[in-house]
């Protein structure tokens, strides 16, 4: 189980410096099966292979957990999406 690997790759990820997919490879090739990402209380918890489970503290500062989930944008990005041709949708 890479230890390490998960550390280097949970602070690349917070530094912006990872793409989900990124992540998910090196996660993989690491020996990870999956994992949990906590905001609330600042931990993730990886679930390798071998059944283990190992817990690293987040460096991102805790913010506050909102109370509704609000995007003043939504309307005009819901539009621009129904105007996009998705590359999964059949013709």
């Amino acid at each position: 189980m890479g230890l390490n690997v998960m550390h280097e790759v949970l602070a690349q990820s917070q530094a912006g410096q990872l793409t989900f997919s990124e992540v998910v490879r090196s996660l993989l090739d690491a020996g990870v099966e999956s994992y949990f990402c906590d905001l609330a209380s600042g931990q993730e918890t990886f679930y390798p292979r071998d059944g283990k489970t190992h817990v690293e503290k987040m460096t991102l500062p805790p913010g506050p957990i909102a109370d509704e989930l609000t995007q003043p944008n939504w309307p005009r990005l819901f539009a621009e999406r129904r105007r996009t041709p998705s590359a999964f949708r059949n013709s």
